[in-house]
């Protein structure tokens, strides 16, 4: 973001700050600058796989931290069908929990469930994952 005085006004932007005055001007004693920093971000989006109804909006997530994911709450539909939560990969319907498991499992995927807590759902330096 960029680094500040103590009276809140941005004085560098650069990575590091090094303070400089003009000949006219004099070094105080005890001035102090403050970085402020941006959390890194990732962005989750929930991809409905062909619901009849219901979209949850995209959801900001800081780095390093645990977030709870959006909850479904019934918001995303699909007829015949029972929500039982997100993969990172798009799967087919399943007759039982039994073939669901064993996709999973074949697939090495992990299923997400409502409201899971998560942390760091990106692969390396991406901003973006799709559940």
């Amino acid at each position: 973001m960029g680094w500040y005085d103590a009276k809140g006004n941005l004085v560098g932007t650069e990575p590091t700050f090094v303070p400089t005055k003009n000949p006219d001007e004099a070094w105080l004693d005890g001035t102090v600058y403050y970085a402020r920093f941006l959390y890194k971000q990732y962005i989750i989006v929930f991809e409905s796989n062909e619901a009849d109804s219901g979209k949850l909006n995209d959801q900001k997530a800081p780095f390093d931290q645990v977030v709870t994911l959006t909850p479904n709450a019934g918001r995303v539909v699909r007829d015949g069908f029972k929500f039982m939560g997100w993969t990172k990969k798009q799967l087919s319907a399943f007759d039982t929990v039994d073939d669901m498991n064993a996709a999973l499992t074949a697939q090495n995927l992990h299923l997400y469930l409502d409201q899971e807590e998560v942390i760091n759902l990106v692969d390396g330096d991406n901003i973006m994952v799709t559940l």
